[in-house]
């Protein structure tokens, strides 16, 4: 009787252990336009209830992707690299454990123009340096109250 109730445990536990292993996502990530691999992009795992992080994983050098222990459930992946568009799709663990080939299309963004004004400083030989108009940069001038003191009196009248 002992040693029945011993085996049918042990088999319970280990028929709970079997449901409960951990999965591995695998995929790999290629440009859409040359078909080359993405090599170190970011990849997130998100839970699809709350979006709050699960796993993160960057690519190898050949594009390829793996994210270890994950347990059974709904998800979201998130890739993302510089350049190129946020790819996400909503994943069901276990069945959708190999991903496959992932094409990530090029991000199209036009900039805008841009101007670049300055201000030319003022030289004047008095001060043999040169200023902003706004007041004489000399050490007498800083020091001096009266302006009629400063070198740069004349040129800044």
């Amino acid at each position: 009787m002992k040693k029945r109730f011993f085996l049918v445990t042990m088999f319970a536990l280990n028929c709970g252990m079997a449901t409960a292993q951990s999965l591995a996502i695998h995929g790999t990530l290629r440009d859409a336009k040359s078909g080359e691999p993405m090599a170190f992009t970011n990849c997130v795992l998100l839970r699809t209830a709350d979006s709050t992080f699960v796993a993160g994983s960057t690519t190898n050098d050949r594009g390829a992707m793996r994210f270890e222990a994950v347990a059974a459930g709904e998800y979201l992946l998130r890739i993302s690299a510089v350049g190129y568009d946020t790819y996400w799709q909503r994943l069901n663990v276990p069945p959708d454990t190999a991903l496959g080939v992932i094409d990530i299309f090029q991000s199209s963004t036009t900039l805008q123009a841009v101007s670049v004004t300055a201000q030319r400083p003022l030289y004047t030989p008095a001060c043999r340096q040169a200023r902003w108009p706004t007041r004489c940069r000399t050490r007498r001038a800083w020091r001096s109250t009266p302006r009629a003191t400063s070198p740069c009196a004349a040129a800044a009248t």
